[in-house]
């Protein structure tokens, strides 16, 4: 009996040992297999775009089908590469929550983000906007949701140590705070990108000459770091870390008016650079909306790499292998604006990204025509062959209406979390 039972756990053991090899050379074909299939279609599609008369505005059925093909490849290979990679970052507004609302993501998004951390992965929200909007919709939510949960106690450690918060382009930071539990500003880390203690703002002669050149209704409006967030009235203020100059009216698009957005950059950056700011930047929000503020979304995920790589005392650059960041404004005219910092990198550290917007599809069209300057921004670096190997474009010639952003990213994420749980 016993030398039969000896003999079924030998039997076991190399069922099982032979399995869990077998389980992960499948696992590797089938990466390589989506790797060849999307491989294949970007070139397919880099060859269609490419062409004389093509129009993305106007594809015949088989260019659309062609298209379909192509996003639902980039979907599964972006979420396999989700799965590979240790650090994720992500911009708030569209790309997580529904146009920058602050009502609650899906209990499935949060479901999603608690089985990323149990998986030993770090998650990173990096936002133009202030604290408010990933508070009321993400992080409050999620923090509820963990509370409930029978691994609360786990869950609890990992977003003190594996999920962060980035504001106002990356000059506020906000942490697990164990105690409290919610997540509260770094104050240490916050002060050094104060542009000024006061929150009042006097800019000179040449700065509002500079703006008016580009239209003359504007508003200017302030946005303070802030420690508190049960009433946004009553927060504690801690410095000014950004200000906004909006356009009003019937204003032309700011990407027409590249050449005086850069006469009023070298006017900002001068007035900062007297009150001993000089790592002060001006950045562009949308068609109607620039920001002033003393980080950017390049250098806030470069921070990010930075803190990592002392951490885990590693490279900068092994650290940039295991991020992949999703935006959904990837791509402007101006480099200075949206989420173009997930796709510029910082002093040659890049890192993949995910671009959700519908309109950045303007990103691989300009790199695809033949008369096109063949990089972008003119950065002889971000290249065609650049962004091919880091870039996904997953809604390319979509509708946008039918597939907004931030469904985008809930799908690959869910595919992501799939392969991860049945891995495990």
């Amino acid at each position: 009996m016993k030398a039969k039972l000896l003999f079924m756990m030998f039997v076991m053991f190399i069922y099982v040992s032979n399995l869990f090899p077998l389980a992960v050379f499948s696992s590797l074909i089938e990466e390589d297999g989506h790797k060849g299939r999307y491989r294949q279609k970007l070139e397919e599609i880099i060859n269609t775009m490419s062409g004389k008369d093509f129009d993305i505005q106007r594809l015949s059925e088989e260019q659309k089908l062609h298209f379909e093909r192509f996003r639902d490849v980039t979907v599964k290979m972006a979420a396999q590469t989700v799965v590979n990679s240790k650090i994720l970052v992500f911009d708030v507004d569209d790309t997580l929550s529904e146009d920058a609302r602050m009502t609650p993501v899906s209990d499935d998004l949060l479901d999603i983000f608690i089985s990323f951390l149990l998986n030993g992965k770090s998650v990173y929200l990096v936002t133009a906007a202030y604290e408010g909007i990933a508070f009321r919709s993400i992080l409050d939510p999620l923090v509820q949701r963990i509370l409930k949960s029978n691994n609360s106690e786990l869950l609890l450690n990992c977003l003190f140590n594996n999920f962060v918060l980035y504001a106002l382009q990356g000059a506020a930071r906000y942490v697990f705070d164990s105690n409290k539990k919610r997540f509260s500003l770094d104050k240490e880390y916050s002060k050094k990108y104060v542009l000024q203690d006061k929150l009042d703002i006097q800019f000179n002669k040449a700065i509002t000459d500079a703006i008016k050149e580009i239209w003359t209704d504007y508003e200017l409006t302030v946005n303070p770091i802030t420690s508190e967030t049960e009433d946004l009235k009553n927060e504690a203020r801690n410095g000014l870390s950004q200000i906004q100059i909006t356009f009003k009216g019937d204003h032309p698009p700011l990407r027409d008016k590249t050449k005086e957005i850069e006469i009023l950059c070298k006017e900002i950056e001068f007035f900062f650079k007297n009150e001993e700011k000089p790592d002060a930047k001006v950045s562009l929000w949308d068609d109607k909306t620039l920001a002033i503020c003393r980080s950017d979304k390049q250098s806030a995920v470069k921070r990010i790499m930075e803190d990592i790589s002392r951490r885990d005392d590693t490279s900068l650059s092994e650290v940039a292998e295991e991020v992949i960041a999703f935006g959904d404004r990837c791509y402007t005219q101006i480099p200075e604006g949206g989420d173009t910092g997930f796709v510029l990198g910082k002093d040659g550290v890049k890192h993949k990204f995910v671009d959700l917007g519908l309109g950045d599809q303007n990103m691989l069209q300009l790199l695809c025509q033949k008369n096109s300057p063949k990089c972008l921004w003119e950065r002889q670096d971000l290249n065609l062959e650049d962004i091919k190997k880091r870039g996904f474009f997953p809604s390319i010639a979509s509708d946008e209406t039918s597939t907004p952003a931030h469904k985008i990213t809930l799908n690959i994420l869910k595919q992501a979390c799939d392969k991860l749980n049945s891995a495990s």
